[in-house]
């Protein structure tokens, strides 16, 4: 079983992603999200973008939610998802996510979701989420 799943990966390798950072201008926030790395395995790296993970992710999430009721706000820690199962966090701290932020009720509602995964998530420098987008909808033909 361990020799299949390990060629079902080596074999689908070209599916797989790393994840680079890059800054939002408009948006005054860092822009982390999910890049296909070329047919060689190696990412092609845009104008401003540096690379945060080569491993092979699936997308990003959030996880461990935190509520403060006082501050009106939910922290969440932002995850790079990796194949097999080896996660680890985006960013070293919880992210804060405000009631104010235009997106509230839709990304408090992502947490732990594994079925549809980030592409996108863009953190501004006092730790706050400003966006988060879904990988695009396959097209149909």
């Amino acid at each position: 079983m361990k020799y299949a799943l390990l060629a079902l990966t080596l074999l689908s390798f070209n599916a797989f992603s790393a994840v680079v950072k890059s800054n939002d201008a408009e948006r005054g926030c860092t822009l982390f999200q999910s890049v296909t790395a070329e047919e060689n395995g190696n990412v092609i790296l845009q104008p401003g973008q540096v690379l945060v993970s080569s491993k092979n992710t699936y997308g990003l999430s959030f996880t461990d939610m935190e509520i403060d009721f006082d501050r009106r706000e939910v922290r969440v820690q932002p995850m790079i998802n990796i194949v097999l199962g080896f996660n680890r966090m985006l960013t070293p701290a919880k992210a804060i996510i405000r009631q104010d932020n235009p997106e509230f009720s839709f990304l408090i509602n992502q947490l732990n979701r594994k079925i549809s995964l980030f592409e996108k998530i863009c953190i501004n420098s006092s730790n706050e989420i400003e966006y988060a987008k879904f990988f695009p909808a396959p097209e149909q033909k």
